[in-house]
C-alpha cells in the first residue's frame, strides 16, 4: 500500500471516529475578516471539497510474504482566493436630432374655452315690478356675447344673499340647460328674475352681492362659482345702496361702503349695473323723488372694478345688456393649452374649419382667442410644427463614459466606432452629422468606477502561483502586508479575479510504513515506477522519509516490502484504509482470474477466499474515501442580511442550513469528492450624495 494512501488512510480514520462523535467534521478557510468598502467588490467565493475518493492498488506474492506497494507522491494541493468585480449600471440617454420640426394637430371643444359665472342681484321692493318684467324680456340679450362659452347664472336679491329658485328647484342656469332647450332655459330666467315687491325697503345690494358671490346663505354656505372661471355682477336697483329715503341707511355698518365688497371678493371680478341716475323720475313711476338719490357707492364699486353701468329707467334694456355682455366677453378666459410649443411661424388657426388671420394670440404654449365666437361654432383646430432646432454633430452626456461599453445607436442602426469619437469624456462628437429628426440613443457604462484594488485573503506564508481575471494572467502589483491585488488597468465590470497560492513546506516528506495484519517488515526497497530508479529514503517514527528535491506531485514510486514470516501465517489477508468502497474491489491473478468470489472487509482488514494452491501473484485494486466532510466554516462576519449562494458541482443548491457562521449540507445531498462553492454577497449600504446645482 502505498504511502501517500497510508497517510490518507490514517487520516480519514481520524476524521471518520470524529464524525462518529460529533456527527461532522468541520472545514475551515481563512479570511481576514475586513469589512466591505465600497472600492471593495461585493461578491466573495470560497471552495471547499467534501472529501476525495482515491483510487489505489497492492500486488503481492502470498508465498513470497513480498509485498509490492504503489506511493503516488504529493504535495498539499494549491489554495485558490477569489472575488469579482463589480457590475456597474447601464446608463440609457436619448436625443433627437434637430430639424424642420415635427406637425401636431390640436383640436378643443369651443365650450371648454372660457368659464363665466355671472350673479344677478335684483331689487325686489315695492317700486321694481316693472323693471323685473323688463328685464325678464332680455335674456337672449343677456347672452348675446357670451353664449358660446360655459357660462353660468345665478339670482339674489338685495334683500337676502340667498340664491333664488325657478320653479322647478333650479339656483344655477347653465350653458348645458339652454344647450338642451333654450326655452326652459328662458322660462327658468324668468322665474329667476321675477323676485316680487314685497323686500326690504333698505336695499343692502353691496352686503347681499358679497355674501351671495361666496355662496352664504345665512348659516350655510352654498358655494356655486368656478376657481377658474370669469366672475361678474349685474346689479339691478332703483335705489342706492342701503336705500335713497333720509330715513334708510347703514352708515354705521361696514357694508356701506364698496370697500366691503373689493376686500371680500375674488379678484378681478366686474361689476355693472342697471341703475337710476335721472333726476327727473316721472318716466320711472313709484321711482325716485328722493334728495341725493345718486346711487355713489354702487357707482364707485363698478368703476373700482372696471364694470359698466346703464339707466335703469328706459323702455328697452336690449341695447344696454348687449353692450355690458360684449364688455364681459373680453373677460372671459378663452384659452388652450397645445401639447407643444409650436414652432415660430407655423401656427395655423381654423375655427370650425374656417383660417382665422388674426383674433388670437399665442404666449408659450398658451393660445388665446380674442374675439367672440358665434353660437353655432363648435371646434377650433391648430395646425402647427414642434421642435425645430439646429442640427449639430456633439450630443452632452450627462456622465463620464467608459468607452470600451459606449453603444450608439441612430434610427435604429447600431454606428460603428469609426462614426464618432469622445470628446472631455462626456460628449459624443460624430464625424458625419446625424440626418434631420433622427433618434439617438447612447448606452454605456460610467467610467471611474470600475475598482483597481481588491482584497483578498491568503496564508501569510504561502507563494503566489499566479493571479488571474476571467482566467487570463495579468501584471498585477501584490501587497503581502495588506493582502490586496492591484491591476493597472481595472478588470471590466463581473469579472472574476482570483489567485493561486502554494501552501508554505507544501511538499509532503513523510509517508507511512504500510501495516499488514500486523507483521513485521523484514525490508523495503523503494524504486521509481517509471525509470526503475533507486530511491533514498529514511525510517523515522515508523515512516519513510524522503528528501525534498524527491519529491513533486504524482510522481509514483514503488516499495517492495519483505515480510518476516511467522507460524500463523494465513496466505490470504492484507489491509486497506478503514473507508474503503467494498464494491469497488478487485483481486486478479497473474492470469486475470478473478479471485474474490467472497470477501470480508472488517475496518480496513481484508480476507480473501482464493484457492491456497495459487501461485505467483496477486493485484488488487480498490477505491476508498478520504475526509470527507458536508460541514463547511468561512471565517469572516456572519451577517444575517448577508445572501449566500451555494453550487455543488456547479449547479446551485438551496436545502442547506447557516449556523453561526457554518454551512451545512445533508449527507444524503452531498456525495463523497463534490466540489462546494460558496458566494456570499454582504448588504449594501449607500451613503447618500447632494448634489448642488
Amino acid at each position: 500500500m502505498s504511502n501517500s494512501l497510508e497517510r490518507g488512510l490514517w487520516s480519514l480514520l481520524l476524521s471518520w471516529i470524529l464524525l462518529l462523535v460529533s456527527c461532522h467534521e468541520e472545514v475551515r478557510f481563512n479570511s481576514n475578516g475586513r469589512v466591505q468598502s465600497y472600492d471593495q467588490s461585493l461578491v466573495k467565493e470560497y471552495q471547499f471539497q467534501a472529501g476525495t475518493i482515491r483510487s489505489d492498488s497492492i500486488y503481492f506474492e502470498p508465498k513470497k510474504l513480498s509485498f509490492d506497494h504503489r506511493i503516488v507522491l504529493e504535495q498539499i494541493p494549491n489554495g485558490y482566493a477569489k472575488t469579482f468585480q463589480m457590475v456597474r449600471p447601464i446608463q440609457k440617454e436619448e436625443f433627437i436630432q434637430g430639424g424642420q420640426g415635427r406637425s401636431q394637430k390640436d383640436d378643443f371643444a369651443l365650450i371648454e374655452s372660457g368659464y363665466l359665472d355671472l350673479l344677478i342681484v335684483i331689487d325686489n321692493s315695492s317700486s321694481m315690478e316693472a323693471f323685473q318684467l323688463q328685464l325678464q324680456k332680455r335674456f337672449k340679450n343677456l347672452l348675446s356675447n357670451i353664449s358660446n362659452t360655459n357660462w353660468q347664472i345665478a339670482v339674489a336679491t338685495t334683500s337676502s344673499s340667498c340664491l333664488r329658485s325657478a320653479l322647478d328647484g333650479t339656483k344655477i342656469l347653465k350653458r348645458t340647460d339652454f344647450d338642451i332647450s333654450s326655452a326652459t332655459a328662458q322660462r327658468r330666467f324668468e322665474q329667476l328674475i321675477s323676485a316680487g315687491v314685497n323686500g326690504s325697503t333698505v336695499e343692502k345690494g353691496i352686503l347681499t352681492a358679497t355674501e351671495a358671490l361666496q355662496g352664504d346663505c345665512g348659516d350655510t354656505r352654498f358655494p356655486w362659482t368656478r376657481a377658474d372661471s370669469q366672475k361678474a355682477v349685474l346689479i339691478v336697483s332703483d335705489e342706492k345702496n342701503c336705500g335713497s329715503a333720509s330715513n334708510e341707511g347703514c352708515v354705521a355698518e361696514e357694508y356701506s361702503s364698496a370697500d366691503y365688497f373689493l376686500s371680500r371678493s375674488p379678484r378681478n371680478t366686474r361689476v355693472y349695473g342697471l341703475l337710476l341716475f335721472q333726476d327727473d323720475f316721472a318716466a320711472c313711476p313709484n321711482s325716485g323723488g328722493y334728495d341725493n338719490q345718486y346711487p355713489s357707492e354702487y357707482m364707485r364699486l363698478i368703476q373700482e372694478t372696471g364694470g359698466l353701468a346703464g339707466e335703469i329707467c328706459q323702455a328697452d334694456y336690449s341695447e344696454v345688456l348687449e353692450t355690458i355682455s360684449s364688455h364681459v366677453s373680453k373677460d372671459i378666459k378663452r384659452r388652450f393649452s397645445l401639447t407643444f410649443q409650436p414652432d415660430p411661424g407655423t401656427l395655423k388657426v381654423y375655427l370650425d374649419g374656417e383660417l382665422l388671420t388674426d383674433g388670437y394670440v399665442l404666449i408659450g404654449q398658451e393660445l388665446r382667442l380674442m374675439i367672440t365666437p358665434s353660437l353655432e361654432s363648435e371646434m377650433l383646430f391648430v395646425d402647427y410644427t414642434y421642435g425645430r432646432q439646429s442640427m449639430r454633430h456633439y450630443f452632452d452626456l450627462s456622465k463620464p463614459i467608459d468607452p470600451e461599453t459606449l453603444e450608439v445607436v441612430v434610427d435604429q442602426e447600431i454606428k460603428s466606432p469609426d462614426d464618432f469619437y469622445i470628446m472631455e469624456g462626456k460628449t459624443v462628437v460624430f464625424r458625419n452629422v446625424p440626418a434631420a429628426s433622427s433618434k439617438l440613443k447612447f448606452s454605456y457604462r460610467q467610467d471611474g468606477l470600475l475598482k483597481k484594488t481588491f482584497p483578498l485573503t491568503w496564508p501569510s506564508d504561502a507563494l503566489i502561483q499566479s493571479v488571474r481575471v476571467n482566467g487570463n494572467e495579468l501584471p498585477v502589483e501584490i501587497d503581502y502586508d495588506r493582502q490586496w491585488l492591484k491591476f493597472n488597468d481595472p478588470p471590466m465590470d463581473g469579472a472574476e479575479v482570483s489567485l493561486e497560492y502554494q501552501q508554505a513546506n507544501a511538499k509532503i516528506l513523510d509517508y507511512p510504513i504500510p501495516q499488514y495484519q500486523n507483521r513485521h517488515i523484514q525490508s523495503i526497497e523503494i524504486i521509481d515506477a517509471e525509470t526503475a530508479e533507486p530511491i533514498d529514503f529514511q525510517i523515522v517514527n515508523s515512516y519513510i522519509k524522503f528528501k525534498p528535491e524527491e519529491v513533486w506531485p504524482g510522481r509514483e514510486l514503488v516499495a517492495s516490502i519483505q515480510l518476516l514470516p511467522r507460524e500463523d501465517d494465513s496466505l490470504f489477508q492484507f489491509t486497506v484504509p478503514p473507508t474503503v468502497i467494498p464494491d469497488s474491489m478487485v483481486v486478479t491473478t497473474l492470469d486475470g482470474e478473478d479471485c474474490a468470489d467472497s470477501l470480508d472487509i472488517h475496518n480496513g482488514d481484508v480476507k480473501l477466499s482464493c484457492d491456497e494452491s495459487i501461485d505467483g501473484g496477486l493485484a488488487v485494486s480498490y477505491r476508498y474515501i478520504e475526509k470527507y466532510t458536508n460541514q463547511f466554516v468561512v471565517d469572516q462576519e456572519d451577517d444575517p442580511q448577508s445572501i449566500w449562494r451555494v453550487f455543488i458541482d456547479g449547479v446551485e443548491y438551496t436545502k442547506f442550513q447557516r449556523l453561526d457562521g457554518n454551512l451545512i449540507i445533508p449527507p444524503e445531498d452531498l456525495e463523497p469528492g463534490s466540489s462546494v462553492a460558496i458566494q456570499i454577497t454582504p448588504p449594501i449600504r449607500v451613503t447618500a450624495v447632494s448634489k448642488k446645482y
